[in-house]
């Protein structure tokens, strides 16, 4: 029997290191909880493994900071205020005022982040877009925020002559995006220079923006800030680069945003075996492109002549 239960050094030292491996992992784990809770019936049981594997003193410890840090984490959405706050702009508010409103700090640096980028709050609901903004955070703080209207000028009130500066001054701030440059589109309302940088970038892939939704796609652009640029911006269709699909190759046809490689190869594969494309609408007939991707390329497509 005691030969059987004998360890030799190296049985001793693998033990240990497998024991010091463990217990590695489960305090990892244990700090993944402060950091993503876990649901209720999860944390009963790691709290369970943490105690039944680590000392008394030491499991009992790390399983009630756990359960507190937990319960701390998924309470947050439901702390009362201490005092009812002012009524504030959440577009000017700091973050000390928003700390008031008993906001997870999370969140808080989230809606600084926002502000800081350029993003503007239009309606009091679009605070509930916010990352990390559940349902009952903003019902509980909706009451203490509210945009603040500018008053606008009525143009029909104006004398002639300050009508006709109000429509210059309207005309000169239109920014035509397929032939602006990063600074001109940086001078928008909510577009910093790492975005205006991103629009020129993919305008260039794209071969020119069609329409002015399409900015949606580029990444970063969010509808809010879509929303305040959309009445700055125009397009001017004539400035889009087009492929011409009697005489491309495949590699360019992949290339762009809207085509994958078994599309762009399916294009040259009806080329080379029924003939010259001379209508593009053949491509959605023909069923070589589905409807979807050929509403989306087809203003970038033409079919000019084989060279």
């Amino acid at each position: 029997m005691k030969e059987f239960l004998r360890f030799s050094r190296g049985e001793r030292i693998a033990s240990l290191i497998i024991l010091a491996l463990t217990l590695a992992v489960l305090l990892a784990l244990a700090y993944v909880r402060h950091v993503r809770p876990l649901p209720e019936d999860e944390v009963r049981a790691f709290d369970s493994l943490i105690t039944a594997v680590l000392p008394a003193e030491e499991g009992n410890t790390a399983a009630v900071n756990g359960a507190e840090t937990g319960a701390g984490m998924q309470s947050a959405d439901h702390r009362e205020l201490k005092e009812p706050p002012p009524v504030r702009d959440p577009n000017t508010m700091t973050k000390e005022e928003w700390n008031e409103l008993a906001l997870p700090p999370r969140v808080i640096r989230t809606l600084m982040n926002y502000r800081r980028k350029g993003g503007v709050f239009r309606k009091k609901e679009d605070v509930k877009k916010i990352y990390g903004m559940t349902d009952s955070m903003y019902v509980r703080i909706s009451p203490y925020i509210h945009i603040q209207v500018k008053e606008k000028i009525q143009v029909d009130t104006l004398p002639s002559s300050e009508e006709e500066a109000v429509e210059e001054t309207v005309s000169l701030t239109l920014v035509e995006i397929n032939t602006a440059d990063s600074a001109t589109l940086d001078s928008l309302p909510g577009i910093p220079p790492f975005l205006a940088r991103r629009i020129v970038k993919y305008r260039y892939l794209l071969g020119g923006f069609a329409r002015k939704e399409q900015l949606l796609e580029v990444y970063g652009l969010d509808s809010l800030t879509y929303g305040r640029i959309e009445k700055r911006i125009t397009v001017d269709a004539r400035q889009l680069r087009k492929i011409n699909v009697n005489s491309c190759d495949e590699y360019t046809l992949s290339h762009h945003p809207y085509l994958s490689r078994r599309e762009a190869g399916a294009v040259i594969f009806y080329r080379e075996h029924f003939g010259r494309i001379s209508d593009l609408n053949v491509l959605r007939t023909e069923h070589v492109l589905s409807e979807k991707t050929f509403r989306r390329v087809s203003p970038y497509l033409e079919t000019g002549p084989e060279k």
